[in-house]
């Protein structure tokens, strides 16, 4: 399931309603006339910008946190790099195409035997650890290799 991070970072409609509804905007247009008092008129300010909930704090926080979430699965993609991403997919190309070539040449083996052509010293390598060397027939599952 590809994850949609563009989603993830959306402002909900919830979210902006609460954060509209902290707003120094909801202030009435005279507040001390109409019964409220200064400390009042601060605490409600003050809550539109760094209250617990329906404040901007309140909401980077909870971006930054999604963030961390798209970086780490990022990380688990590309490993923790020097955030060269290019590179990283160059890598990623260049073993895909070593990959290709080795399979080319496995059927290309494959099909000379298929042909009755026998292969001298046949060498499949799997990674640069992995070597396996047939320089005779071997008898594997009712057929040769």
């Amino acid at each position: 399931m590809v994850k949609d991070y563009v989603e993830i970072l959306k402002i909900k409609p919830e979210e902006e309603s609460e954060i509209k509804k902290n707003s120094p905007a909801s202030l009435p247009l005279n507040p001390t006339a109409q019964g409220w008092s200064g400390p009042e008129i601060r605490k409600k300010l003050s809550h539109s910008i760094i209250g617990e909930k329906g404040s901007i704090l309140s909401l980077l926080g909870d971006r930054i946190e999604k963030i961390a979430v798209i970086l780490n699965d990022f990380e688990d993609v590309f490993g923790v790099g020097d955030g060269d991403i290019q590179g990283q997919i160059d890598s990623v190309v260049q073993n895909i195409e070593a990959v290709e070539s080795t399979v080319s040449s496995l059927a290309a083996t494959v099909n000379n035997i298929s042909a009755g052509r026998e292969p001298d010293n046949v060498t499949i390598v799997l990674n640069e650890e992995d070597k396996l060397k047939v320089s005779e027939k071997l008898e594997i599952d009712g057929g040769f290799l």
